[in-house]
């Protein structure tokens, strides 16, 4: 079994456990791996444009705030956003990310069932989930994790 294969298997039976009707969950270092592995695998950042733009990015993503900031406006247009502007294919392997693992997973659930095949969660987000002092980038995630991003 290829390496890419075996993340999605892993992601699979983490989606499983989690009784998610997406294609998988996984960890952000499987996620930044499985998109060096191909071209196919896009990686949608669902958090607000002030987010991307105040708290950090990560090179490469496709931005499509899920959730308007401050009114928190569920954005109608996000599956058309997806299929007619961003060109993206039901084939494709679309990795969801926010800044905890929330909206993306809702939004991994909203873009399968608009027919795209292979949605995954990228667990525990961008920023992770708060420490015991109540503060975000201290236990886990994306940033914590080492992996490439930028901020402005």
């Amino acid at each position: 079994m290829s390496r890419f294969n075996e993340l999605l298997a892993v992601g699979a039976i983490r989606a499983a456990e989690r009784k998610a009707s997406y294609g998988g969950a996984l960890m952000p270092e499987e996620a930044y791996e499985l998109m060096q592995l191909s071209d196919r695998v896009k990686l949608i950042d669902v958090r607000t444009n002030a987010e991307r733009e105040f708290v950090g990015q990560i090179p490469g993503t496709i931005g499509v705030q899920y959730l308007s900031y401050s009114e928190w406006a569920a954005n109608v247009a996000f599956v058309p956003m997806l299929k007619e502007e961003h060109e993206l294919n039901e084939g494709d392997y679309l990795l969801f990310i926010c800044r905890s693992g929330g909206r993306s997973s809702m939004t991994a659930t909203l873009a399968t069932q608009a027919g795209f095949k292979n949605c995954f969660n990228v667990i525990d987000g961008f920023e992770g989930d708060k420490s015991e002092q109540k503060r975000r980038n201290c236990v886990n995630r994306w940033r914590i994790a080492g992996l490439p991003w930028i901020q402005s």
